[in-house]
C-alpha cells in the first residue's frame, strides 16, 4: 500500500515536472520565434521558399505533443521535415549562429554586453558571411564583439565593415603575441 502511494506521488511529481518543462519551452519559443525568423533570414539570405526558418516544438493545436522535448527548425511551417536535412553545412552553421544570437538578444540584456564567437565562418559561403557581419554590426552595436578566426581575409573584412560605420576595431594576432613573448624570454 505504501509503495503504491509512493509510486502515485512520484508519477504525479514527474508529470508536473515534465509539464513545467513543456510550458517553459513553449514560452521560450514564443519569445524568440519572430527574432529567430528575422535573424536566420538575414544570415541565410537564400533559404528555399522563404526568408527565415521557423521553430517547431511538435505541439499540435489540441495541446498535445507529437514528440516529447524536441525542437525542429523548418523552412516552411507546413512542412514536417527538419531543415537539418535541407541545409548545407555552412547554412547549418548560420542556423546555429542565428539561434544563439537570438537567445542573446532576447535573454542577454543584463550583464557585460559581450559576444565571444569562435571561428563563425568556417563553412559559410561569402553571402552568408557578409550577412552575418551586417547582422552583428547592426543588431549588436551596443556589444563588445570578440571574434576569433584563422581567416585573415575575414578579419580584414569584418574590421572594414565595422570601421565603415564608425565602430572601433582592434586586431590581435595570438601567433605574433606568442612569438614576441618567446623573444623576451
Amino acid at each position: 500500500r505504501d509503495l503504491e502511494l509512493l509510486q502515485a506521488n512520484l508519477n504525479r511529481i514527474t508529470f508536473i515536472y515534465a509539464e513545467k518543462i513543456r510550458q517553459h519551452q513553449r514560452k521560450m519559443i514564443q519569445d524568440i520565434e519572430i527574432p529567430f525568423y528575422i535573424f536566420s533570414g538575414k544570415i541565410l539570405q537564400d533559404v528555399q521558399r522563404g526568408s527565415g526558418l521557423f521553430i517547431d516544438t511538435g505541439q499540435r493545436a489540441d495541446g498535445h505533443d507529437t514528440a516529447a522535448n524536441r525542437i525542429r527548425f523548418q523552412a516552411l511551417p507546413s512542412n514536417d521535415q527538419d531543415a537539418y536535412y535541407n541545409l548545407s553545412s555552412g547554412q547549418l552553421s548560420a542556423l546555429v549562429l542565428a539561434y544563439l544570437l537570438t537567445l542573446n538578444k532576447k535573454y542577454g540584456q543584463d550583464g557585460l554586453g559581450t559576444l565571444l564567437i569562435d571561428d563563425p565562418i568556417q563553412t559559410m559561403d561569402e553571402i552568408n558571411m557578409a550577412s552575418f557581419v551586417d547582422l552583428l554590426r547592426n543588431e549588436f552595436s551596443d556589444h563588445q564583439i570578440i571574434i576569433s578566426t584563422h581567416e585573415p581575409m575575414f578579419s580584414t573584412y569584418i574590421r572594414f565593415k565595422f570601421e565603415e560605420f564608425g565602430r572601433k576595431t582592434q586586431p590581435f594576432n595570438l601567433k605574433d603575441k606568442a612569438y614576441a613573448d618567446s623573444l623576451r624570454d
